[in-house]
């Protein structure tokens, strides 16, 4: 398990690398990745939720640290640069995103035939980042920092 789910992770920071590099613009470069990197991060919540105790030995290996590291990174250049386009809020940070999409691509029991749509949950959620109008509060409570994540 632990060998697929360092090749799941590689995959998912390869996409991150990529889409930071290739697309024009830091909305652009999230919303690729989110998109692209979704079902690797979905067999990812699926191996965390049925291998628990796999699972915390994978969080200590020195290769997958480096990997999250990596990817958080990313991951917070990504959110700075739509941040500085007006792209995303102000008050939402990498961690924040990563965060995100493990909640969501997280599978939940019992659910019926056709609820479980990560596909659909992920735009929601991209979609919840974007900027809104001044008069909307801030998001509750504290960012999580990147390095609170690794």
């Amino acid at each position: 398990m632990q060998a697929v789910a360092l090749e799941d992770f590689r995959r998912v920071a390869a996409c991150a690398r990529a889409a930071e590099a290739e697309e024009g613009t830091g909305w652009d470069a999230l919303r690729r990745f989110v998109g692209e990197a979704g079902s690797d991060l979905l067999l990812a919540g699926r191996l965390s939720a049925w291998f628990v105790a796999a699972w915390d030995s994978l969080r200590a290996d020195p290769e997958n640290l480096r990997l999250r590291r990596s990817l958080m990174e990313v991951l917070d250049r990504m959110v700075s640069r739509a941040q500085q386009e007006g792209a995303v809020r102000r008050d939402v940070t990498g961690g924040d995103v990563a965060l995100l999409l493990a909640r969501v691509l997280r599978p939940l029991p019992g659910l019926s035939e056709g609820l479980d749509d990560p596909e659909r949950h992920l735009a929601v959620v991209l979609d919840g980042l974007r900027p809104v109008p001044a008069a909307d509060p801030p998001l509750p409570g504290r960012p999580p920092a990147s390095g609170e994540l690794g």
